[in-house]
């Protein structure tokens, strides 16, 4: 069975253009995921802006079309932490706005008339382990005092043994690129200019900024949001030291038995989360987690074993329709990146960092940005900042996470393979040519691909992923085709072939002067 998300895969497909000439525009969203479609509508909803969306690859088909699409503000155990880094008033902010999110969402479905099976459900994160309850007991009392009301329960009716549960209530789950695709639908009866396979590997802020496509176009814009899961162009905000990349995992079965309506998400590792959706008039079953740092760990098809195994064990499912992994970044603190790109940025935003809980961050992100771009005052501004001062409370996370960066990177310039291994068919290895390691793979069609595996975005050397059958770089996520195409930035170059120039890395800190230099928009 192939890796494929059941989202996309159970959702009309439209094609939209690629950017193929110089185009001019107000507002310029990089990212057709679900923040970059949310502001796109509110944008042009609240105001009369020329506005272009693009992406690098086809709409939603990033991190919005391989999620869980658990729509709610229990976020798994972060609010007692929350509290601690940033007080009670200003975590209360975050969970009031993650929680009008799925008012958001629903009201929105409702104006519609989108049918994308939204349903009100409870959540629950639940523990197995006594060492865990004082835990939950916390961050049930974090709840309490910050306005989410929640219960503690000893029963979760559930076929596996459980020690507590925290309960949230009216929270939500629905299908999310039906969802999406209907906003695409409406956003076309708008000014919205709406473009896809268009890469920006480039950006010049000015009054009137420039970004440069892989393709040599130029797309000008008053105002540069970026919505593209990581950003595309840094400019010395130094995203790669603030973002930490993280795999997980989904395994969609047949559910054959009832099981209590919820959403439910464990405590303790193995993460273990799953809720339901239908599937061809019966329930189908999705199981995630197994949540690991990308490019870490060895033999990754064990991840979809265990779920599957779970799925079976406690649920008695049978067959595995669909399974599909996701990346997300996660912040220092908890709280995602939202605002200006940096303190010195008049007019380039960037949005990122949902730390997994994507459906109502995408809602509060889209609304700070379009308040932001029209020049309204929000009060979550100061919290999801980018410039916060309150990072500096994550030091240790910051540390922890540069030092093991630093780690993989040293190891992987130490580790050279056995130039006497064999590589298999739909097997990748490690060789090692004059001195030089590269990733070498055998199709199924018998085509070998030799690829410099030296990640062209900071130099990390990439890991072979067996489960999905990509390169993935342990120090910052991004992630190829076994043909060296890019799935995911921060890179935005592919891999070159073995005999090929070397791999030119580019981490896209600065401006590359060079692209702009007939650029005219600096007036």
């Amino acid at each position: 069975m192939t890796n494929h998300s059941y989202w996309l895969d159970s959702t009309p497909t439209k094609e939209y253009p690629q950017v193929t000439n110089e185009i001019k525009t107000n507002v310029v969203i990089v990212g057709a995921g679900m923040t970059g479609i949310l502001t796109a509508y509110l944008l042009s909803n609240y105001s009369d802006l020329d506005i272009v969306l693009v992406d690098s690859d086809k709409v939603f088909h990033g991190a919005s079309g391989y999620t869980t699409a658990k729509i709610t503000a229990q976020h798994h155990i972060i609010y007692n932490k929350l509290i601690h880094y940033f007080g009670e008033e200003q975590t209360k902010l975050y969970a009031s706005a993650n929680y009008k999110a799925v008012d958001f969402i629903e009201k929105l479905i409702r104006e519609l008339n989108i049918n994308c099976n939204f349903t009100r459900l409870p959540s629950f994160v639940y523990t197995q382990k006594n060492s865990f309850k004082q835990l939950l007991e916390k961050e049930a009392n974090a709840l309490d005092r910050i306005g989410l009301d929640c219960n503690l329960i000893e029963s979760l009716n559930l076929p596996l043994e459980t020690i507590c549960g925290i309960k949230l209530d009216n929270q939500a789950q629905f299908h999310p690129t039906l969802f999406l695709s209907k906003i695409l639908e409406q956003l076309e009866s708008t000014k919205v200019r709406i473009f896809e396979n268009t890469t920006i590997i480039d950006l010049k802020e000015a009054k009137k900024c420039a970004l440069l496509t892989s393709t040599n176009n130029y797309i000008a814009a008053e105002k540069v949001i970026i919505t593209s899961h990581y950003p595309f162009y840094d400019g010395l905000s130094f995203y790669f030291s603030r973002l930490i990349p993280k795999k997980s995992y989904i395994v969609a079965s047949k559910l054959d038995t009832n099981i209590p309506e919820g959403m439910f998400i464990s405590a303790e590792n193995p993460i273990r989360s799953f809720r339901t959706t239908d599937y061809n008039n019966q329930k189908m079953l999705l199981v995630g987690g197994d949540n690991h740092f990308t490019g870490h760990g060895t033999d990754l098809i064990s991840h979809y074993e265990s779920l599957t195994s779970f799925s079976r064990d406690v649920f008695q499912t049978s067959d595995v329709l669909y399974k599909w992994s996701t990346e997300d970044y996660g912040t220092l603190d908890g709280i995602p990146y939202v605002g200006k790109l940096n303190k010195t940025s008049t007019n380039v935003y960037v949005a990122t960092g949902y730390n997994k809980w994507g459906m109502t961050n995408s809602v509060v992100a889209s609304q700070l940005l379009t308040d932001t771009i029209l020049e309204k005052e929000n009060p979550l501004t100061d919290l999801y900042s980018p410039s916060r001062v309150s990072i500096l409370a994550s030091t240790k996370n910051f540390v922890t996470h540069n030092v093991d960066v630093g780690f993989q990177y040293l190891k992987s310039k130490l580790t050279f393979s056995d130039p006497e291994k064999e590589v298999d068919y739909t097997e990748a290895k490690i060789v090692n040519i004059a001195g030089k390691q590269y990733g070498a793979y055998i199709d199924e069609n018998n085509e070998v691909f030799i690829l410099d595996i030296t990640c062209p975005h900071m130099g990390c050397e990439l890991k072979w992923n067996n489960a999905d059958l990509t390169w993935d770089c342990p120090c910052h996520g991004s992630r190829f085709n076994y043909k060296g195409e890019v799935i995911t930035g921060p890179a935005h170059s592919p891999l070159s072939q073995y005999n090929e120039t070397s791999n030119v890395i580019d981490p896209n800190i600065v401006t590359d002067s060079e692209n702009f230099k007939d650029d005219k928009n600096d007036e």
